[in-house]
């Protein structure tokens, strides 16, 4: 099947697998109901095999096996807010039984909960597989576990019935296996069990702010003698350990048992300390982009005309941030730690800065001739089309949607634009001068469209850099995003500045600005201070939320902007100027709405609410299937 939509529908006592899907594509299950005897066998809520964009949510799954298994074959797999149990939790798996196998890659499974089952997150593999074959890139996140037997176990000696030379390892190879904020309680005292093969042992996986503690009887956290939470243990076999340095990931495995006001504490401190460097990254955005901007359009109103300094300005300011590694040594830890090099090769990485650092060159560059030939309010306006740009960069990278209301501010935002390009009417008095002040309008609206295109790209390229090939989100990884793409941007600038000839120009530019040298130096010095503290503020916020978020708040200073540049440049304000600003901002606030949805939706898809004519229409859809 290709294209297919199911939802709302339940599912009753089947004698096999509820749901099986092979060799599908473009899938979504939403709202599903599955449920079997908690000891019947075999009865799989949902199996997926060799199938590819498969989408699974919002579902209550109880069976007598796994409520969802995932086969050989598999690319590009989503599970997200599945309510699983009774039954055997959600299994990768079993893999390598047969010869010519296909690889497994790209899984995500996410904001579950897990209750009663006898495993949790299980990737098994057979012993003895008579191919070679793979799985990789595989994310368990958000994850609750409520009296789980095991929470957390790769079995690559996996071998029923001894149907197979158990003793021989397997021939499946995991990697890059992320298990990010798990948390509940374990109904044995091993609640994380690493047993990989001998002949292929893992690599690269990372355990992450994963808390478990052991159950009472009644599936509530079991109390230690000394009032705390009784301990859990793991059990690693195969897996490289490594000392921890300042260039690896710290992964955290919660193993002893801690009182559970001191756990409840530590989340409202992480929640409080995430709000707080939001509000920094916000902070430094904001105020960096608004006075980089007016400073900018100042430096040309006073008599500068080098647009190579102007963007050259906007990314030499990366030593600032070089005393910042001297803070980043490691603490030793007192919790028990699972390191893994989460650096990629330096091959990778300099190609990602590089071509970042192109990219950011070619947007700065576009920048200053947009500033130089735009008035600030309308450059200001033209540039909120970033966000119209970055929903399409991000539906291709980083699979986001396009909703209605995403729809609805990239119509919006156009229109804007459309308007201020329409609008402009030079005064000069002759026809001539009026031609040619038409012509820059022209080339400065090109640049300023060109420029917001290539900052929405450089946003959704980092974002997926961070997600598919650093995979480490930490203040250093934050550091080293702002630093190295702007050094290989300043390098190219440089060579722009030094090539045209139009460093010879700077002395005399300096010696006639109007505003005297001093002035002509606080300017630049001031504008270099702002962009690099808005660089931070919008690498911290890709990091900490999204590339969408990012663009978002930038947008922010859209309302703002205009407003200065009308009181300190005097620009004027037409009726239809206002009325582009307007749809701007309704532009904003309809993606920014589309983003505060976003936030709440796992919370909601956690509960699963369920109104009662969709109790009523869950009856009418029931598929009965007779034992």
């Amino acid at each position: 099947m290709n294209r297919t939509v199911v939802r709302r529908i339940s599912s009753v006592n089947s004698k096999f697998f509820h749901i099986a899907l092979v060799e599908c594509r473009d899938f979504k299950g939403t709202r599903l109901n599955i449920t079997a005897p908690s000891d019947s066998p075999n009865t799989d809520g949902i199996h997926i095999e060799r199938s590819s964009n498969v989408y699974f949510s919002r579902s209550h799954i109880a069976t007598g096996d796994d409520c969802v298994s995932i086969g050989q074959g598999n690319s590009q797999i989503t599970i997200t807010s599945i309510k699983c149990g009774p039954g055997h939790g959600i299994s990768v798996g079993s893999l390598g039984r047969y010869p010519n196998e296909k690889d497994v890659n790209g899984l995500v499974v996410k904001d579950c909960k897990i209750s009663g089952t006898t495993n949790g997150i299980r990737i098994k593999t057979w012993a003895n597989s008579p191919g070679l074959s793979a799985a990789t890139n595989m994310t368990f996140e958000n994850i609750i576990m409520n009296n789980v037997t095991n929470p957390i176990i790769i079995d690559q000696s996996y071998c029923p019935f001894s149907s197979c030379i158990s003793n021989v390892p397997s021939k499946v190879e995991l990697s890059e296996i992320y298990f990010k904020n798990i948390r509940g309680t374990s109904s044995s005292l091993v609640a994380v069990q690493l047993h990989c093969s001998r002949g292929m042992p893992c690599k690269k996986v990372y355990l992450e702010n994963v808390h478990l503690d052991l159950s009472s009887s009644d599936g509530g956290r079991k109390q230690s003698s000394n009032r705390g939470n009784e301990a859990v243990s793991s059990s690693c076999r195969n897996v490289s350990m490594m000392e921890l340095e300042s260039e690896t990931q710290e992964l955290h495995l919660h193993v002893n048992g801690e009182p559970e006001g001191k756990f409840s504490t530590e989340e409202r401190s992480h929640k409080y300390s995430w709000r707080l460097r939001v509000s920094l990254y916000v902070t430094l955005l904001l105020a960096g982009e608004t006075i980089a901007t007016l400073l900018g359009r100042l430096y040309y109103e006073k008599g500068g005309k080098s647009t190579w300094l102007e963007t050259l300005v906007q990314l030499v300011g990366f030593p600032l941030t070089l005393p910042c590694y001297y803070y980043l040594k490691p603490e030793p830890s007192k919790t028990k730690t699972i390191t893994k090099k989460t650096t990629s090769s330096f091959l990778t990485l300099s190609l990602v800065y590089i071509g970042l650092g192109l990219l950011v060159a070619g947007h700065c560059i576009l920048y200053s001739f947009g500033l130089l030939y735009l008035p600030v309010s309308t450059f200001s306006l033209i540039s909120a089309s970033q966000l119209a740009f970055n929903a399409v960069f991000s539906y291709f990278l980083n699979s986001q949607k396009i909703t209605p209301f995403i729809l609805n501010s990239l119509v919006l935002l156009t229109i804007s634009s459309t308007l201020l390009v329409i609008q402009h009417e030079p005064e000069s008095p002759s026809s001539t001068s009026k031609s040619a002040a038409k012509s820059k309008y022209v080339i400065g609206y090109i640049c300023a469209v060109g420029s917001s295109a290539g900052y929405s790209l450089v946003l959704s390229l980092t974002d997926y850099a961070f997600e598919k090939i650093l995979k480490k989100y930490t203040f250093k990884a934050i550091l080293d995003m702002a630093t190295y793409p702007s050094m290989v941007a300043t390098c190219v600038v440089v060579v722009g500045l030094f090539g045209s000839g139009g460093w010879k120009k700077l002395s005399t530019e300096m010696e006639e600005f109007q505003l005297g040298k001093s002035s002509y130096i606080l300017i630049n010095i001031g504008s270099t201070i702002s962009w690099q503290a808005c660089l931070i503020g919008s690498v911290g916020l890709i990091i900490e939320v999204s590339s969408l978020f990012s663009n978002v708040i930038s947008t922010l200073c859209l309302p703002v902007v205009p407003v200065l540049a009308v009181v300190f440049f005097r620009d004027e304000m037409s009726g239809i100027k206002l009325i582009a600003m307007f749809l701007a901002i309704w532009g904003f606030v309809s993606y920014g709405y589309q983003h505060y949805v976003n936030d709440r939706k796992p919370e909601e898809d956690q509960e699963l609410p369920q109104s009662k004519e969709e109790e009523e229409q869950k009856q009418v859809d029931t598929i009965h299937v007779q034992a």
